[in-house]
């Protein structure tokens, strides 16, 4: 079985226009500039087709996307051709970012969160992390598309102090 979000990543910006999304996304992103130094590096773990760079003024030399969705790839790379998406778990953390982004879920599907958490808070990054909770409505959709459900990972704020 390929990843779900290939099948929809031609779709995915359309669907998370509404003015209901826009808003949140507003909210996410003017919280994540706020730890955003510019002229640092940006990490953005789980980029989907891009939304970070929809929202924050990041140069192509400073911005590195990481994603396993062949599709969002594609996405990504159209929206934003001169900026770098790789595909790759979010184990990677590349070094010395100064900002680590994982917005609206995407560590949930981290395949080994334990470490890349450890990774991202010994990194001496700023960074900003939403995960899903185990009653996300995205992994109810998942269970009910008989696709495997993102995988929950929990920390302490204590683990993730930074």
């Amino acid at each position: 079985m390929g990843n779900p979000y290939d099948d929809l990543a031609v779709e995915y910006d359309r669907f998370y226009s509404t003015a209901e999304y826009l808003r949140e996304n507003q909210q996410v992103f003017d919280a994540i500039a706020q730890l955003y130094p510019k002229g640092g590096a940006v990490l953005d773990l789980g980029w989907g087709t891009g939304l970070a760079l929809d929202y924050l003024d990041v140069p192509p030399s400073l911005y590195l996307g990481i994603d396993l969705s062949e599709g969002m790839l594609a996405q990504a790379r159209k929206k934003y051709p001169g900026h770098y998406f790789a595909k790759s778990d979010m184990a990677l953390v590349v070094d010395h970012p100064a900002l680590i982004i994982s917005t609206f879920g995407s560590f949930s599907y981290c395949t080994s969160g334990a470490v890349t958490a450890k990774h991202i808070r010994d990194s001496g990054a700023a960074f900003f992390i939403m995960a899903f909770g185990a009653d996300h409505p995205g992994c109810a959709l998942f269970r009910a598309r008989g696709v495997r459900s993102p995988t929950i990972w929990r920390y302490s704020p204590s683990q993730m102090a930074h």
